[in-house]
């Protein structure tokens, strides 16, 4: 990931020069479908859930009118989109039991250790509330799939600090749920 030519052609897309923004997406084309490749590969097999190139068409489609201002607020961005196409899809189905998330992205899936994104997106408001800065790297992780050293490079961190933020936001999290239960 060369955050330079990225943020040149999110530039000369802004400045609306002809064809940039055609050259940004070809251009992250692969990252985003690698971030969605990852998302959906958490999800449990069913035929409701998109295709990786189908979601990030989606979410360009939705942001195709946005301006970016880095490969940050980029990568933020799409995985943000994502996310919420995925959720407005579960919402649409009613019920949400195709579209779970492992509490660990790294674990298998497991019946118990599956949240539907409602769920996760509830907890991540509420995470929000109290430390951005870890919400931030549960989205990036959850939604967005990207792994620690993409997360430590998008958000200008260490990865030891990302790591050290996943555990605290996935320590949040389960106390959450099982005060819940």
């Amino acid at each position: 990931m060369s955050e330079g030519s990225i943020t040149r052609l999110i530039n000369e897309a802004n400045e609306g020069r002809p064809g940039a923004e055609d050259r940004l997406f070809n251009r992250v084309y692969t990252e985003l479908q690698a971030i969605a490749n990852a998302r959906l590969a958490r999800e449990r097999e069913t035929g409701d859930l998109p295709r990786s190139g189908e979601l990030v068409n989606d979410a360009y489609a939705r942001l195709s009118e946005l301006e970016f201002q880095d490969r940050l607020h980029l990568f933020r961005t799409y995985a943000g989109c994502m996310r919420r196409i995925l959720i407005d899809r579960a919402r649409q189905r009613k019920r949400h039991p195709e579209l779970r998330i492992a509490t660990e992205p790294t674990a298998p899936q497991s019946a118990d250790a599956a949240l539907d994104a409602e769920t996760v997106q509830r907890l991540v408001d509420r995470l929000r509330e109290q430390d951005a800065a870890l919400a931030e790297v549960v989205e990036l992780r959850y939604f967005g799939g990207l792994s620690t050293p993409d997360i430590a490079e998008i958000l200008r961190l260490s990865e030891r600090t990302v790591t050290r933020r996943w555990t605290d936001a996935s320590e949040h999290l389960r106390r959450w749920l099982a005060d819940e239960e």
